[in-house]
């Protein structure tokens, strides 16, 4: 049935399934979704918001548990609204970009109409910049992700807008006007769930809807007060699937005009029960405010084969049905919502529930004159319809109590005796039950006998025993016994007890006597009787107090330790660490402490009262291991290299190292604590370096410093070697080198050397003086071996390498001559040139003539040009040329074997004058003999008419023979000779 008073804010909350939708949301230049619900969970009689199944959706903690937030600027970079790390999240009443609001809100500062808490909620959040002008340009989001589940389907928002109004030719796009939106995405992927229902977005426009406005101008503001909005998660989520409910707000980006919402949320299941009260046979259905049409239809089967004939139909927001019309517990009524835009929604289900009320109570009750108690423990058999208001009549001729919410009150009665209690209560949709019982109020108890007078002095921890002698009044009364004392005490027993005997251990914990007062008090529950009193002395327990030494070294002899004097049955106790030398039995005694460790000393004596300490007093004494340091290898290295770190150790944590060191030119200081740090070691002299360090353990602890037995290691740093500059050798091949002889400054170095080129006559490397050996090079170019030197220093296992040094020995070349041909020719005849070659480039040819009368030169270098040869004399003539190759390179020269040649100048033959013949035919010619100036020459002839009688040609002297003419005229024949030599 509906609430007795229905309000505007109260929230139904239904059992939703929406399985369809006509047309398009609402159109963006509106304000809110198509309201699904007004609708919410129901809130009971004083109309509060019942609490969120969503954790702290509402804002309840006063804080922004479970929201996230962020700020952006328009004008700082693209895109917004998370992009600016200078606009954290703020929450700060002055200029903030967030803030949390408490109840009761008050009126916003700018739009009075608003307040900026919704009614009936704890607190409401601002989002946005609080001004008028001068709040754009800033993009403010609020963030709430949820997971969804069975009792969170049904979300609710409300919200209250603020937006400067301008909108002309400069504002006409999205960022460049105040804007609030609402978006419900998924999680994960960031993707709006419904673009229809899971999206809302406005602006300032002319002539929008369900706007107010205030102002003018630039001044202007629309707004829209608060409104709540459902929607039915369910029909764009699965149950386990993560959302965000993001909001947005912002001026326009020109930084002027403002944009500002104040919003809460809540959330809950999809299920509703519409109570009655069983018994009254009617109930109301009641669809929420604002929409076009309510169409009713039930009860509802879902089923069309089990129920073939449709359900009655019922319309109006509010309807009224009774026993016949299905106002039967268990029963679902269907509705369907149309808005006045066409959108709908289907198949709102509601189910009725009938509430029946079983009242009772509890009380506890008090003697006549004391405060009652009563506590209401009826119950509903309807869980959503809890019991919320009682009311109550004490004895049947009084008046009900005004109705109360709280279970439980209190009541006086003066009069002893029965009295009768009825409770009146009522569950949250009003339905009551009533019970009527009888309780019954006596007498307070009295005492008759009272226990005896104070007992002796005890010592601190006896007990007290302390009977008590007394008859009560009252068949239902009890007796307690309250104990206060001036001094503190601990009592182990009870404070409170029962019975007729007490018996109560004290310890007296305060720095003198105590005096202990017992209260004996009857009680029937909270009524009380007479009190009476009685007083025990007790007797502080002694302490001793212990002097000496908290902290030793271990092995420390004849320590101290002392406790007061003029006490009895003094006693002492050492832990296993320690032994006492002395004075056992006596108030100070001497202890040797042998194991390191936390040992003890106990003292325990009796004082003048006759008391024993409770136990004996002990003190701690922490005995300091005296520490050790473990070995430390030596270190051996070269100049300027880094030495390792050293670390020192022991058998007891937390021990200090203290080290010194005896020679500071290797580059450590004289002295330090903990490691050695790495250093570079130094070494500046030609002899090893030794320095010791000693390193000594030091342990301190609770103000005590025990030291250890010293230990020392080496660090030595040798010289890096040096060797002095060698000559570099230049030679020919085959010939000696020079001894090479190695030195440097340190003695004791090791020269070791590597040669470039071992084709020279030595190896590719070695040790020590490098001895004479035969330099060869049989190529046709020099080469010159580099030979590296590196002085090596060795000491204590540490090898030190200096700097190497270069030297070269360079192999000239033997230069060889190539074949050279010998030239014979004739007097006044022209030579070839001659030139001249060899095997090694860069050789200089030189060479000698022996005969310098054939026209050549008797020395010369370098190419024999053609030259025009001569022999005057009647034999031969031959000059030797002899070619010596020379090559020189960076010094020696290098002499190749020398070769020869000849030049033959022939000289020119001649003949001797032959006389003419003139015969007749058949007759002897006369011996022609042909002579001439050269020995040796040979006389070639042709002759021009061999018809003579000779042969056309010859050589030599020519025979006698008979010529011959049978011509008739005279033939002369001509004899041409030619000389050849």
């Amino acid at each position: 049935m509906k609430p007795q008073s229905y309000q505007d804010d109260r929230i139904y909350l239904l059992q939703m399934k929406i399985n369809d939708r006509k047309g398009s949301w609402i159109p963006i230049p509106y304000f809110f979704f198509v309201v699904l619900f007004s609708l919410g969970f129901y809130t009971g009689a004083n109309g509060q918001t019942p609490t969120s199944s969503c954790a702290n959706s509402n804002f309840s903690l006063g804080d922004f548990t479970n929201w996230t937030g962020c700020c952006g600027d328009w004008n700082n970079q693209f895109p917004p609204p998370c992009n600016n790390p200078n606009q954290p999240w703020i929450n700060s009443p002055n200029g903030g970009h967030y803030q949390i609001i408490p109840a009761p809100g008050a009126p916003d500062n700018f739009v009075t109409v608003i307040n900026s808490v919704f009614p009936g909620e704890a607190y409401s959040a601002l989002i946005g910049k609080h001004q008028v002008n001068n709040g754009g340009g800033s993009i403010d989001q609020l963030t709430y992700p949820m997971v969804i589940g069975s009792d969170n389907q049904f979300f609710i928002y409300r919200c209250a807008v603020v937006l400067g109004g301008i909108y002309d030719a400069t504002h006409n796009t999205a960022d460049k006007r105040p804007r609030f939106t609402i978006e419900i995405k998924d999680h994960v992927t960031g993707v709006l769930l419904d673009p229809l229902c899971g999206f809302f977005d406005v602006y300032p426009g002319d002539g929008q809807p369900g706007w107010d406005s205030l102002g003018e101008g630039t001044s202007k503001l629309i707004f829209k007060n608060w409104n709540t909005v459902g929607i039915d998660l369910s029909q764009m989520t699965v149950l386990g699937q993560t959302i965000d409910v993001v909001f947005t707000v912002h001026g326009c980006s020109y930084s002027a005009h403002t944009g500002y919402a104040y919003i809460s949320t809540t959330c809950g299941s999809m299920n509703i029960d519409l109570a009655g009260c069983e018994g009254s046979g009617f109930v109301t259905l009641s669809g929420p405010p604002g929409f076009a049409e309510y169409k009713w239809q039930g009860p509802f089967c879902p089923d069309p084969i089990l129920c073939p004939t449709p359900a009655p139909i019922f319309y109006g927001q509010s309807v009224t049905i009774n026993t016949a019309q299905g106002a039967v517990s268990g029963n679902l009524f269907d509705l369907t919502l149309t808005a006045s835009n066409g959108c709908f929604v289907k198949h709102v289900q509601q189910l009725v529930a009938f509430t029946s009320v079983d009242a009772n109570f509890s009380s506890v009750i008090n003697c006549v004159g004391n405060s009652s108690s009563f506590t209401d423990i009826s119950t509903s058999t309807n869980q959503s319809q809890p019991i919320v208001k009682r009311r109550w009549r004490f004895d049947t001729d009084s008046a009900f109590t005004a109705v109360t919410t709280n279970a439980t009150i209190t009541h006086t009665y003066n009069v002893i005796g029965p009295h009768v209690v009825t409770i009146e209560s009522l569950s949250q949709d009003s339905c009551m039950g009533t019970i009527t019982d009888t309780v019954n109020v006596g007498p307070p108890p009295m005492f008759i006998n009272l226990p005896p007078g104070p007992e002796k002095p005890i010592c601190s921890g006896d007990k007290a025993a302390i009977t008590l002698a007394f008859t009560q009044t009252g068949a239902d009364a009890t007796w307690t016994y309250q104990i206060t004392s001036g001094t503190p005490v601990i009592h182990k027993n009870p404070v409170n007890q029962s019975g007729l005997t007490i018996n109560d251990t004290i310890v007296n914990i305060g720095p003198g006597d105590a005096v202990v007062t017992y209260t004996i008090t009857p009680r029937i529950g909270d009524c009380t009787g007479v009190d009476t009193t009685f007083q025990v002395t007790v007797h502080p327990l002694p302490v001793p107090l212990i002097s000496g030494f908290a902290t030793v070294c271990a092995g420390a002899n004849d320590v101290s330790y002392s406790t007061e004097t003029g006490k009895s049955n003094y006693a002492w106790v050492v832990s296993s660490g320690g032994i006492i030398t002395s004075g056992q039995g006596s108030d100070s005694i001497l202890v040797t402490w042998n194991a390191a460790g936390m040992q003890t000393v106990s003292a325990n004596y009796t004082d003048a009262n006759g008391c024993d300490a409770m136990a004996p007093t002990v003190i701690n004494v922490t005995v300091n291991p005296v520490p050790t340091a473990n070995s430390v290898g030596n270190q051996v290295l070269c100049h300027n290299a880094q030495t390792s770190v050293v670390s020192f150790s022991g058998s007891v944590p937390g021990t200090v190292y203290n080290w010194a060191n005896s020679n500071t030119s290797i580059g450590l200081g004289a002295g330090g604590s903990g490691a050695v740090p790495s250093f570079t070691a130094t070494n500046t002299s030609f002899v090893p370096v030794t320095a010791i360090i000693t390193v000594t353990p030091v342990y301190t602890n609770a103000g005590v410093t025990c030291t250890g037995t010293s230990t020392s290691f080496n660090i030595t740093v040798n010289p890096i070697p040096t060797i002095t500059p060698v000559t570099n050798q230049v030679l020919c091949h085959n010939t000696q080198t020079n001894l090479i002889t190695f030195a440097g400054s340190v003695q004791g170095t090791v020269f070791n050397w590597t040669n470039s080129q071992p084709s020279i006559g030595i190896a590719a490397g070695g040790s020590g003086d490098i001895s004479v050996f035969t330099a060869t090079n049989t190529s046709t170019n020099p080469v010159t071996a580099t030979i590296t030197v590196t002085p090596q220093f060795t000491n204590a296992g540490t090898t030190c390498g200096g700097t190497p040094t270069f030297f070269t020995i360079t192999v000239n070349p033997i230069p060889v001559v190539n074949p050279i041909t010998s030239q014979v020719l004739c007097h006044n005849s022209p030579t070839s040139q001659v030139s001249i070659s060899g095997n090694v480039p860069g050789t200089v040819y030189n060479w000698v003539n022996s005969n310098a009368s054939i026209g050549l030169a008797a020395s010369g270098s370098g190419t024999i040009p053609s030259f025009t040869a001569t022999n005057t004399s009647f034999v031969p003539v031959t000059a030797t040329i002899t070619v010596t190759p020379v090559f020189n390179n960076a010094g020696p020269t290098c002499t190749g074997t020398p070769v020869a040649i000849t030049i033959t100048v022939n000289p020119i033959p001649t003949i001797n004058p032959v006389n003419n013949q003139v015969l007749c035919h058949n007759t002897q010619t006369t011996l022609v003999s042909f002579i001439g100036d050269v020995q040796g020459t040979v006389f070639n002839w042709t002759n021009s008419q061999p018809s003579i009688g000779i042969a056309a040609s010859g050589t030599g002297d020519i025979s006698a023979f008979t010529v011959t003419n049978t011509t008739t005229t005279p033939i002369t024949a001509t004899i041409t000779v030619t000389p050849q030599f």
